[in-house]
């Protein structure tokens, strides 16, 4: 039999708004690569992977000391979720799913008063 747990979190004013800096700084992230994928496809039709990505956010956090002030491991999460969502676009597309063009980027978006990392997060 497996068990859950259900916790609630009650931080400070402190922690409120570390916790928001670093939804911030992942959907900075995650838009900034996306933006960089879809460039590089568009220029020379290549495609920048997770390990090209995670080796350039040293260069982005030189560029933007801010996100040196968040977990390095969240701002890898967002790497992933974006590699893992450009896997699963690309994969639609070559099985003939309708929608394959890219009208709509998926990005990280304010859900109603809640900062979401996640896409598919309300």
């Amino acid at each position: 039999m497996e068990y859950s747990y259900k916790f609630r979190i009650y931080p400070n004013g402190t922690q409120i708004r570390q916790i928001q800096r670093t939804f911030e700084c992942c959907c900075f992230v995650y838009n900034y690569y996306l933006d960089q994928r879809i460039k590089a496809y568009q220029t020379d039709g290549s495609s920048l992977g997770y390990v090209a990505c995670a080796n350039d956010i040293t260069k982005l956090k030189k560029l933007f000391p801010w996100l040196a002030e968040v977990d390095a491991t969240a701002l890898q999460s967002s790497l992933r979720d974006l590699d893992s969502a450009y896997k699963n676009f690309i994969r639609g597309c070559k099985q003939g799913q309708r929608g394959c063009h890219l009208h709509r980027r998926p990005q990280c978006e304010r859900h109603g008063q809640k900062l979401s990392s996640r896409e598919g997060d309300p």
